[in-house]
């Protein structure tokens, strides 16, 4: 895992309703190597993402894997939403493959 050096500030996500930490910039992804084996039958690629870490106060990559979802699910991978006084981090999340996806 790499530590990513940002500046914190803590805030709340009125338009996700959630409190969430928020940085002035994105951390630069690391480098990750995906494996060369393909995932087992039923399993897909769920690319690595940022989970924070309270004790470095940082957000923190974590690499990608495969992974078996749930049944009648897709993978929709995290990404970095603009907030006040920066950006936070959406995790990545299993939704419906029926009706309309939410982002």
């Amino acid at each position: 895992m790499k530590h990513a050096a940002l500046f914190l500030f803590m805030a709340t996500s009125a338009s996700l309703g959630l409190s969430q930490q928020v940085v002035e910039k994105i951390p630069e992804i690391p480098v990750s190597v995906r494996n060369q084996q393909p995932c087992e039958d039923g399993a897909v690629w769920v690319q690595g993402e940022w989970v924070w870490d309270k004790d470095q106060l940082c957000y923190t990559w974590v690499n990608g894997h495969c992974e078996k979802g749930p049944k009648n699910k897709a993978y929709h991978p995290g990404r970095w939403l603009r907030a006040e006084g920066g950006w936070t981090w959406v995790p990545g999340r299993w939704e419906s493959l029926r009706g309309q996806h939410r982002r």
